[in-house]
């Protein structure tokens, strides 16, 4: 009976007693036992801050960080963060870590911000998982650090986040803090390709192309990059329109190759376009001026798919 829970803590609470004044800060947030009234939550959870209650704090900290009940303040929010944290508070690490990485209401350090992922981390936070394996790969706030990465990397990847399953493939493909293993680098990149992440789209494509971690296989490679390509993806595009002139992995289709090859040279720059130009141009030349011009005419007309 959360309304008769209300008016015992309401009592107490009004002494000045700090967890009940948090669980009136709840109640209130929560509309239990009470009508829903997100200020006079932060009414009651600052109270509760004020002396000292952790839980008190992270919930006002998460108030001020989504503007509710209070006027929105990214610089209050990390302040009641930290304090939370810094007496052991586990539901703040993670919002902790993600301001001082955005430099959002801190000063941006990504030194700190590693500190707070690895206890989230260690909590079982699965996004803190992955961005600790991204802070110990690219360097940022901690020594460079393949093999930890790929140790963070493979525990977020195994509870099932996407961008680390990406990010260990990438490991495994090149060789990054674990051994090369073309065949672990396709295992990885499996679920988010078909999940439709378009990087992992391609390079299973190019791995199908050129039997690395699997059998060759040209239509498996053609219909990842076709997938990759339809969103917008150059060097799918790119290697897709090859396919269709040559007609490997799908049938032969001149007008199909110069308007994927099209479409990649208008993304790309430098070396990379003009040696995808050059083979677009290549196609134009077999094509008859009808063929052509529905071939531009495609590509003036193609929109990609959403992501």
């Amino acid at each position: 009976d959360y309304a008769e829970a209300a008016k015992w803590y309401e009592k107490v609470a009004a002494e000045g007693r700090a967890y009940p004044q948090y669980l009136m800060g709840w109640m209130y947030e929560n509309g239990q036992g009470v009508s829903a009234n997100p200020k006079q939550a932060a009414q009651w959870y600052q109270k509760a801050a004020d002396q000292g209650d952790q839980r008190a704090q992270a919930s006002l900290g998460f108030l001020y960080a989504q503007g509710k009940g209070v006027a929105q303040d990214d610089a209050l929010a990390a302040q009641w963060f930290l304090k939370a944290a810094e007496q052991d508070e586990p539901s703040v690490y993670s919002s902790l870590a993600w301001a001082y990485h955005q430099g959002k209401g801190v000063a941006a350090d990504d030194a700190q911000a590693a500190k707070w992922f690895e206890k989230a981390a260690q909590n079982g936070d699965v996004q803190a998982k992955y961005m600790l394996g991204f802070l110990y790969e690219e360097g940022r706030g901690v020594e460079k650090n393949g093999t930890t990465a790929a140790k963070w990397y493979r525990e977020a990847a195994e509870a099932g986040n996407r961008e680390a399953m990406e990010a260990l493939g990438a490991l495994y493909f090149f060789g990054t803090g674990v051994e090369q293993d073309y065949a672990q680098a396709v295992k990885w990149y499996l679920e988010p390709a078909q999940q439709g992440s378009t990087y992992a789209q391609y390079l299973l494509g190019y791995m199908y192309e050129d039997g690395k971690g699997v059998d060759k296989d040209a239509a498996q490679a053609a219909k990842w990059y076709k997938l990759a390509a339809e969103k917008g993806d150059a060097r799918a595009q790119s290697r897709l329109g090859w396919m269709y002139y040559e007609g490997t992995g799908v049938e032969q289709d001149l007008v199909e190759a110069y308007m994927w090859s099209n479409l990649a040279a208008a993304q790309l720059s430098g070396d990379e376009r003009a040696q995808v130009e050059k083979v677009r141009d290549f196609i134009a030349s077999k094509l008859k001026p009808e063929e052509l011009a529905q071939a531009q005419q495609r590509a003036r007309d193609w929109q990609p798919k959403a992501q």
